[in-house]
C-alpha cells in the first residue's frame, strides 16, 4: 500500500492511502472530524483525481473510494509526486470565486488634431469658414455676403465674411471695397471682411 500526506490549508491533517487491485485502485483516508463542515478530497501532483466527500465515522472523517485503474494511470506511474488536499466548506457554501480580472484599460484619448496655421491676412486657417447658405440674413453685411455665396467664421471677438471673386466678374461686396482683403485658397480668390463686436467693418488683418 502506498500513501501520501492529506493537507488542509497547507497543514497535514492525515494520510491518504491507495492500493492497486487488478483493474481497480482502492483509496482510504482519515482525519479529525469537524462538525458542520464538508471535506472533499482531491489527489494531486500526479494528475488530478477527485475522490469525493469524507464521511463521519467513529469521531473522525473517513474516505473510502474505489476507482478504475485507467482513471489513476498517472498516479500509478508517478506515485512519489502525489499529495492530497481537502476542500473545506459549510453545507450549502459555494466555492469562493476567483477575483475578477481588472477592468480593461480605457482606450487612449485620441490626440487632438494639430491646429492649422493662419491663412494671412486672416488670424485663423481659411478652412474654418462655413457657408452661409440657408442662413437668415441679419445685418447689411450678412445680407450682402449671403447674396453672393459667402462664407462666415467667428474668431476672438470678431466675425469674418468671405466671398469668391471671379476675375472680370462683378464684385459682390463692392460696397466695402476699400475695406476688403484678398485671400488665395485652393486656387480661388476670396475677398474677406472683418466685423468687430460693435458691428464696425474693417480689414481682415486688423486686430
Amino acid at each position: 500500500m502506498t500513501d501520501c500526506p492529506l493537507y488542509l490549508n497547507e497543514k497535514e491533517i492525515g494520510r491518504l492511502r491507495w492500493q492497486a487491485e487488478g483493474g481497480t485502485v482502492r483509496f482510504w483516508a482519515s482525519c479529525p472530524f469537524e462538525a458542520d463542515h464538508i471535506y472533499r478530497v482531491t489527489l494531486e501532483g500526479a494528475g488530478t483525481v477527485y475522490l469525493g466527500v469524507m464521511m463521519p465515522e467513529g469521531g473522525r472523517f473517513v474516505l473510502q473510494k474505489k476507482l478504475p485503474a485507467y482513471k489513476c494511470r498517472q498516479l500509478l506511474e508517478r506515485q512519489g509526486e502525489a499529495y492530497a488536499t481537502v476542500d473545506r466548506r459549510r453545507p450549502g457554501e459555494e466555492k469562493p470565486l476567483e477575483a475578477p480580472p481588472p477592468p480593461a484599460a480605457p482606450p487612449p484619448e485620441p490626440e487632438p488634431e494639430p491646429e492649422l496655421p493662419p491663412t494671412p491676412p486672416l488670424p485663423f486657417h481659411f478652412s474654418r469658414f462655413q457657408r452661409m447658405e440657408g442662413r437668415t440674413a441679419g445685418s447689411f453685411v450678412e445680407k450682402i455676403f449671403q447674396g453672393c455665396g459667402g462664407l462666415k467664421a467667428a474668431c476672438q471677438d470678431a466675425v469674418y465674411y468671405a466671398a469668391p471673386v471671379e476675375i472680370g466678374g462683378e464684385l459682390g461686396p463692392s460696397a466695402f471695397f476699400c475695406l476688403l482683403d484678398f485671400v488665395q485658397w485652393e486656387e480661388k480668390t476670396y475677398c474677406v471682411l472683418r466685423v468687430d463686436k460693435n458691428g464696425r467693418p474693417g480689414w481682415a488683418g486688423e486686430l
